[in-house]
């Protein structure tokens, strides 16, 4: 049988995570993010998005149209909010010291429990950014897809790759993310 993701993609999903793998703010209630994020702050420098008051909001509608598009193509999801992953790896997280990464083999997660947007899913829904600037509109963007539909558009788009860092209308094409809506196939990856 031939790979559904086609020769040109990578056959595996990686996590990064700084201290334990494959926690999400979008799983705790929303009473309890504040206090997560403040204790969080205590020990370390919040990244941008997570000092931003309408990003945990923006973030749980960005996942619940997500949710609906992914049911709506045959997904079968078992959470109301997806664990990340990016397909591939990512040069900045490799990059940076403080992140780790959990390797997943794309064979080891059930399509009808993955979906995947082309580049991060908050750029793909969003018009701007956190800082106010503007995201170039893609005919990718606004969409989930299954991992069947990636080799037409790898191949109508590309990979991303590192045109972010040097083409100024790429800057938030930075990779294909994916979502995945279940915990029992994370199971052998979150001691980290």
């Amino acid at each position: 049988m031939a790979d559904p993701a086609g020769d040109d993609l990578p056959d595996f999903l990686t996590h990064y995570y700084r201290d334990k793998p494959f926690r999400s703010l979008s799983h705790l209630p929303p009473g309890v993010v504040a206090e997560v994020l403040t204790d969080m702050a205590a020990t370390r420098t919040l990244d941008f998005r997570l000092t931003r008051d309408e990003y945990i909001p923006q973030r749980r509608r960005i996942e619940q149209e997500m949710r609906q598009q992914f049911v709506a193509k045959g997904g079968r999801p078992r959470l109301s909010a997806p664990h990340y992953a990016i397909l591939g790896t990512f040069s900045l997280y490799d990059d940076d010291p403080e992140q780790r990464a959990a390797i997943i083999p794309l064979s080891a997660v059930p399509t009808d429990i993955l979906s995947f947007t082309f580049t991060d899913s908050y750029f793909a829904f969003s018009d701007t950014n956190l800082r106010g600037v503007p995201i170039p509109s893609r005919p990718y963007h606004r969409q989930v897809f299954r991992l069947e539909e990636l080799p037409r558009l790898v191949a109508e788009y590309g990979l991303p790759g590192e045109r972010w860092r040097s083409e100024e209308d790429r800057r938030f094409d930075v990779y294909i993310e994916a979502q995945i809506w279940d915990e029992e196939v994370l199971q052998p990856y979150l001691h980290g």
